[in-house]
C-alpha cells in the first residue's frame, strides 16, 4: 500500500496547464478541524458562529487604514506576530495606498494576503460610530431555514430505545447585524430522533437568542441572552472554538473576545443570562452572570442524597433515559476581569464560579481521584502579554478552588523576514481542575500535564512555505484507557508550493508516539505499551479555467500498537464550478477509503451549505460521492443542497443523506 501510496503522490505532482485567476474567496482551511478529531478534542461541535462572523466581514470588510490592530485577529489564519507586524508597518509607513501593499509587511506572504483580500478595504478617512438609532434601522437582516437527515435501506441510525420522530435534523435561525456594532438573533433547532416541539418544555429542542451592541462610549460590549466567555490562554475558563496542534506551527495563541453573542447549536458551551464589557482609556473591565440548566446523569448516594455522577455535552434528547437528564441540572455562573494595557504590553486578572444546583460526585476510579466535586468551583489566573524588543509573548498562570497551580508560557520570534518561531511551555499540576477551559494542551482540557512545544514557520523563496512543530508531553496521573503516568510526542512536516495563482500543492507528515493500555495480563493487570501513528498526506488543486478547479488528495494512515499493524487509505477528487457573478455553483466528490480499524480511520472535510461543517470519519472499505449545489434565482435569496451517497462492504450496505437550506437577507448599510 505504501508503495501505491507513493507513485501516486508523484502522479498528482504533475502539473497541468491552467490560464485562468483562482477565486478571491477561499474557504478556509479545514486542516485544524481534521487535526482536532485525530486527538481527544472531540467534544466541540460545529462553529456556525464562526461561518456567519466571516459571511459577515465578506459583506462589510474591515478598514486596514484606521482598523484596530486587534480585530485583525478576528481574520483566518493570522497571528498574533502578524498583527506586531502589520502595526509596526502602518506606524512607520503611513496610511496603505494599495490593499496589494500588505505583501510588503513581513511576515505576510502572498498566500496569506490573497487569503484575507476578502475580507479588507481600503479606508479614506474615518467615519464616526454611528448612533443607535442608525443601528436598529441600517442592518442587514437574515433568514435561514436548513434540514436534511441521513437515511439507510434498513432503517434509521438511531438507538432501539429512541421515540423516534424522524431521521431529519431541522434548524431556523433569524439574525440582525449591522457591522459589529449590534445584532441580535434567534436559532431554533432539532437533532435526528428528538422532537421539534418539547412538550415538557413547552418549546422548541434548542431555542437559543440573544442581543448585543458594541462600541457605544465607554461600552465596548454588552450581550443579554447567550453568550460565551473566553479568558487569558483558556486555563480557566474558554467556550469558544479552540483548536489543538494543527497544519499551522505559528497558532499557539488563544485569541478570541471575551465576550461575544453565540449562535451556535452546541447546547453546552455557552452562558444564558448577561455579559457587560467596559473600556475607558487603559483600562478594560468585563464582568457576567449566567442561570441555565445542563444534562446530567442524576443518581441517589447511600444516604438518600441526589448528585451528578457526570456532565452529558452530546446534547441528544431521544431516548427516555436521554429525557430523563435533560436539563437536570441547574448551573449559576459568575465572573469577572480587569485588564491593564500600554502600547506594547497588558496585564489582567479574571476569575470565575460556578454553583451547582447538586453536588458533583463522579464515579470512583483511579483516573477520577481529582476529579470535581462538590456543589461549587472556582478558577482565577494573571494574564499577561507584549512585545518585547519585537518578541511577543503572552502567557497564563491559574488557580483553582483548591490552589492548585497551572500555566503556560508562548513566545512568538521572527529570525528573519522569513523565518518565525514559535515556543510554548505548559505545566498543569495533576489535581488541577477547571469547567469548560480549553488552552493550548495536548489533552482535550487542561489538567495534570508539563510539556513543550516548538514550532518553525520557513519561507525560503515565494510561493513556498514550511510549517514544522515537535510537541513532548508528560502525565503524571492516570487516565481513561491508561491505567499508569504516560508520556506523548508528536510531530508534523508540512511543506506548501503555490508556484502560481491558479495552483497549489501541499505535502504532510504527521506522527504520534504515546502510551495505552494493552490486552490483560495473567495476574489481572493491564499491560502498557506504545501506539505510533503517522499519516501522510499529498493535496493538489489546480484552476482549469475561471469557473472550474480541480482538487485532488491522498491520505494514508499507520498505528502500530501492542504488535499489530493497521493501516488506511482515502482518495478523492473536487470538481468545483464557481462561476463569479453567476447564478448558479456546484461542487461534486467521488472518494475511495479503506482502514483496517477504528484507529486508522482518517478523516476528509466536506464542503456543506453555507455555515454548516461535516467532518465525517472513514474506517472500513468503501466509497463516498456527493454534490452540492447552490442557486440564486433572486439577488436576496439563496438556495443550497447537498446529497451524498455512502457505499459501504460487509453488513452495513449503504447510507444516503441530503441536506436542504434557504436563506434570506434583506437591508444592509
Amino acid at each position: 500500500m505504501s508503495k501505491v501510496f507513493i507513485i501516486l503522490c508523484w502522479l498528482l505532482s504533475i502539473r497541468s496547464p491552467g490560464c485562468a485567476q483562482e477565486d478571491r474567496i477561499r474557504e478556509l482551511s479545514a486542516d485544524d478541524h481534521e487535526q482536532r478529531m485525530l486527538t481527544e478534542r472531540t467534544d466541540q461541535s460545529e462553529d456556525e458562529e464562526g461561518g456567519l462572523h466571516l459571511d459577515h466581514l465578506l459583506r462589510f470588510r474591515l478598514p486596514i487604514n484606521m482598523v484596530d490592530p486587534e480585530r485583525l485577529l478576528e481574520l483566518p489564519g493570522i497571528s498574533r506576530l502578524q498583527v506586531r507586524h502589520f502595526e509596526l508597518y502602518r506606524a512607520l509607513r503611513g496610511p496603505f495606498i494599495d490593499v496589494m501593499e500588505l505583501q510588503a509587511i513581513p511576515s505576510w506572504d502572498p498566500e496569506m494576503v490573497r487569503r484575507i483580500l476578502p475580507y479588507v478595504r481600503l479606508a479614506e478617512r474615518e467615519h464616526p460610530l454611528p448612533v443607535l438609532s442608525e443601528r436598529l434601522r441600517k442592518g442587514e437582516h437574515l433568514l435561514l431555514f436548513r434540514t436534511g437527515g441521513a437515511f439507510r435501506p434498513s432503517g434509521g441510525s438511531l438507538p432501539d430505545s429512541a421515540m423516534y420522530s424522524g431521521p431529519m435534523r431541522t434548524m431556523f435561525r433569524y439574525n440582525y447585524r449591522f457591522g459589529t456594532l449590534m445584532q441580535w438573533g434567534l436559532t431554533m433547532e432539532k437533532d435526528p430522533g428528538e422532537f421539534l416541539w418539547n412538550a415538557r418544555r413547552g418549546g422548541p429542542d434548542l431555542l437559543s437568542g440573544h442581543v448585543a451592541v458594541r462600541d457605544l462610549g465607554i461600552l465596548r460590549s454588552l450581550v443579554l441572552g447567550d453568550y460565551q466567555v473566553s479568558m487569558g490562554q483558556g486555563l480557566i475558563h474558554w467556550q469558544g472554538i479552540s483548536f489543538g496542534m494543527g497544519s499551522d506551527a505559528m497558532s499557539i495563541l488563544r485569541q478570541a473576545p471575551v465576550i461575544k453573542p453565540y449562535n451556535g447549536t452546541d447546547e453546552n458551551r455557552f452562558h444564558r443570562g448577561v455579559g457587560l464589557h467596559l473600556r475607558h482609556r487603559n483600562w478594560d473591565g468585563f464582568v457576567f452572570h449566567s442561570a441555565d440548566r445542563k444534562d446530567a446523569n442524576i443518581t441517589m448516594d447511600s444516604v438518600g442524597g441526589l448528585t451528578v455522577t457526570s456532565l452529558l455535552s452530546s446534547g441528544l434528547h431521544r431516548t427516555a433515559a436521554e429525557l430523563v437528564d435533560r436539563d437536570a441540572l441547574i448551573v449559576r455562573s459568575t465572573g469577572a476581569g480587569l485588564r491593564y494595557s500600554r502600547s506594547v504590553w497588558h496585564i489582567g486578572w479574571q476569575g470565575v464560579f460556578h454553583r451547582f444546583g447538586l453536588p458533583l460526585a463522579p464515579d470512583v476510579e483511579p483516573y477520577r481521584l481529582y476529579a470535581m466535586r462538590g456543589d461549587r468551583w472556582f478558577n482565577q489566573s494573571l494574564s499577561w502579554g507584549g512585545t518585547f524588543r519585537n518578541l511577543p509573548a503572552f502567557g497564563e498562570a491559574a488557580l483553582d478552588i483548591k490552589m492548585r497551580p497551572a500555566i503556560v508560557q508562548g513566545l512568538l520570534v521572527s529570525l528573519h523576514r522569513d523565518l518565525d518561531v514559535a515556543l510554548l511551555l505548559r505545566r498543569i499540576d495533576r489535581a488541577y481542575r477547571a469547567w469548560q477551559a480549553g488552552a493550548h494542551t495536548a489533552q482535550g482540557e487542561p489538567m495534570s500535564e508539563s510539556g513543550g512545544y516548538l514550532g518553525l514557520t520557513f519561507r525560503p523563496v515565494t510561493g513556498v512555505k514550511l510549517d514544522s512543530w515537535l510537541d513532548m508531553s508528560r502525565f503524571p496521573m492516570l487516565k481513561y484507557r491508561l491505567d499508569a503516568p504516560s508520556f506523548r510526542r508528536a510531530y508534523l512536516l508540512s511543506l506548501q508550493w503555490q508556484p502560481d495563482k491558479r495552483t497549489r500543492l501541499l505535502w504532510r507528515w504527521q506522527g504520534e508516539l504515546a502510551e495505552r493500555n494493552l490486552a490483560v495480563t495473567a495476574t489481572g493487570m493491564r499491560r502498557i505499551g506504545e501506539l505510533r501513528r503517522s499519516t501522510w498526506r499529498c493535496h493538489v488543486e489546480q484552476s482549469l479555467s475561471s469557473d472550474l478547479q480541480i482538487r485532488v488528495r491522498a491520505d494514508a494512515s499507520r498505528v502500530e500498537t501492542g504488535g499489530e499493524v493497521y493501516r488506511g487509505a482515502l482518495i478523492f477528487a473536487d470538481l468545483l464550478y464557481r462561476p463569479p457573478m453567476a447564478k448558479f455553483k456546484w461542487t461534486g466528490r467521488f472518494a475511495w477509503y479503506e482502514a483496517d480499524d477504528f484507529s486508522a480511520r482518517l478523516y476528509a472535510y466536506e464542503h456543506d451549505v453555507p455555515f454548516q461543517q461535516s467532518m465525517p470519519a472513514f474506517h472500513g472499505r468503501g466509497i463516498r460521492m456527493y454534490m452540492l449545489a447552490h442557486y440564486r434565482p433572486l439577488p436576496r435569496w439563496q438556495a443550497s443542497m447537498k446529497a451524498g451517497i455512502l457505499l459501504m462492504r460487509g453488513e452495513k450496505g449503504q447510507e444516503t443523506d441530503v441536506r436542504v437550506q434557504v436563506t434570506y437577507r434583506s437591508g444592509g448599510h
